[in-house]
């Protein structure tokens, strides 16, 4: 049974509605894509975790650095959550049958001018029941990783850390950078992480500024941030208009 603090998480995700921008609907589908936001929530803990990747590091573009599931649009797909669901099938080997969405996210602009949408989903039930059926003194979250298949060509590792992460002070820096004439010209949120097994992560840019404002969401009324989220306009790759 969920707990109460997991529960009100759950009900914040269901009362979210992303905010319309007239802007969105200009980016052309080849510049559109979207992540997932594998959550697992742990009852016995009262924890909810986020499922993160660290990239191959011989891919071309962001090779060996941490970010969410996810991918550019294709044709067939019916929309951003089916891109999501889709490329953490492929990347990390969850099963969408297994993904319940709980909710579809504010786009953020990447660094390459690609309008990149979160969706969040807990990794539903029947999987966790199996994992934890399993005879075994590991945590939950690290038999759910054991349980996925990840596609070495695209995919280092798997790995989980607690969605508070994301608001506290512990593991934050904030990276700033000025202009010639001292003006404040962008920032970007930094996390220094280790993983339950002792491995050491950084989860910075886009996916950082993505889980942050996620956990703002998340945790609306029962945790606040320890520090200043970044505004939009003071993102590296934001476009002006709007976005």
């Amino acid at each position: 049974m969920d707990t109460p603090n997991i529960r009100r998480l759950q009900q914040n995700l269901a009362e979210y509605k992303a905010e319309e921008t007239g802007a969105y609907a200009t980016i052309e589908r080849s510049n559109r894509a979207g992540v997932l936001i594998p959550l697992v929530f742990d009852t016995q803990t009262d924890a909810v975790h986020v499922v993160l990747t660290r990239r191959a590091s011989l891919l071309r573009t962001h090779g060996g650095e941490v970010s969410l599931p996810g991918g550019r649009m294709e044709p067939h797909d019916a929309d951003v959550t089916c891109t999501a669901l889709r490329e953490a099938h492929e990347e990390i080997g969850l099963d969408p049958a297994r993904a319940a969405v709980l909710s579809v996210h504010k786009p953020a602009a990447s660094l390459h001018g690609v309008l990149v949408t979160p969706v969040a989903a807990s990794i539903a039930t029947p999987l966790l029941y199996s994992v934890q059926s399993q005879t075994s003194h590991s945590s939950l979250t690290a038999r759910v990783i054991a349980s996925l298949s990840i596609n070495t060509l695209e995919v280092e590792s798997v790995f989980t850390l607690p969605l508070l992460t994301f608001l506290k002070n512990e593991h934050h820096t904030c990276k700033r950078i000025f202009d010639d004439s001292g003006n404040l010209k962008w920032m970007a949120h930094s996390f220094n992480c280790v993983d339950e097994f002792g491995r050491e992560y950084l989860v910075w840019g886009l996916t950082a500024h993505i889980l942050v404002r996620f956990a703002v969401i998340a945790y609306k009324g029962f945790y606040d941030s320890e520090f200043d989220i970044i505004p939009d306009e003071l993102r590296p790759g934001v476009k002006k208009p709007n976005l």
